[in-house]
């Protein structure tokens, strides 16, 4: 059952609907909201002032105008779900690590399955969060180093899992009770556990926070000697500037260089 639980559905499916929900479906239903409301108007007033409440960036506006830069508003996509994407790095893991305790044909195909599917994965996140995604901005390391705080959970169920085949081997505790094989378990999960949080906690300290030092000191002109771009030839207010400064005086970029007053 959690085979085929996580194959195809969790592994797969879930990412690629995620392209449909979360984007051709806004899509078409803002689409549809846009045009009934400020194009066909083919309802009564009161129908459309409850659709314009679901249309993204109309709820305070009128039934005359859907602005231009409101409607781009509508149509942008979703910004970039970090922690949904690491929420599933932890839960898949987790799940998949909990095979561990039965034996059952089933078992390395599901790790078979979580490899395929990381590949397919990491090609997914590429288009998702390069093409599909807006940006989304954070300014602390504190999501990044929560989870890999709680990335001490699916370790631990490792952990768990070799301390319960010990038991079953009969190299650890041959004798103990039930009971105290269950305690056993629990303690090489909670021990693992801890043992991760001190350990990341207080050798890497995470929550440090330290500026980082500029380590070159290359000039500008050892830096145009090594790029075919700088930011002359990039900068587009000054390319414009340029296409009617340089027609009045035999002047060069390396002189504006010099004497950066002379573009102002």
């Amino acid at each position: 059952n959690i085979y085929n639980m996580m194959m195809p559905g969790t592994f797969f499916v879930g990412y690629l609907m995620s392209i449909v929900m979360a984007g051709l479906v806004p899509f078409a239903v803002n689409s549809l909201l846009m045009k009934v409301i400020y194009v066909w108007r083919c309802l009564p007033d009161c129908i459309l002032n409850v659709l314009r409440v679901i249309l993204p960036w109309a709820g305070d506006l009128s039934l005359d105008n859907y602005p231009f830069a409101r409607a781009e508003k509508g149509f942008e996509p979703m910004e970039v779900g970090i922690s949904g994407d690491y929420s599933a790095m932890i839960v898949n893991p987790s799940v998949c690590f909990c095979m561990l305790f039965f034996v059952s044909p089933y078992v390395w195909k599901t790790f078979f399955m979580m490899f395929l599917s990381m590949i397919f994965y990491y090609c997914f996140c590429r288009y998702q969060h390069l093409r599909f995604c807006k940006p989304a901005y954070y300014t602390t390391n504190r999501l990044d180093t929560t989870v890999n705080f709680l990335w001490g959970i699916p370790l631990s169920i490792v952990a768990a899992a070799w301390c319960l085949w010990g038991l079953r081997s009969g190299h650890i505790a041959p004798e103990a009770s039930t009971t105290l094989k269950f305690t056993l378990v629990a303690a090489a999960f909670q021990a693992s556990l801890v043992a991760w949080l001190l350990a990341y906690r207080f050798l890497l300290d995470p929550w440090r926070q330290f500026d980082a030092e500029e380590s070159d000191k290359s000039t500008f002109e050892d830096v145009k000697a090594d790029m075919l771009y700088t930011w002359f030839n990039c900068n587009p207010v000054y390319a414009l500037k340029c296409e009617y400064y340089f027609k009045d005086a035999c002047r060069t970029a390396d002189s504006v260089a010099q004497n950066p007053e002379a573009l102002q």
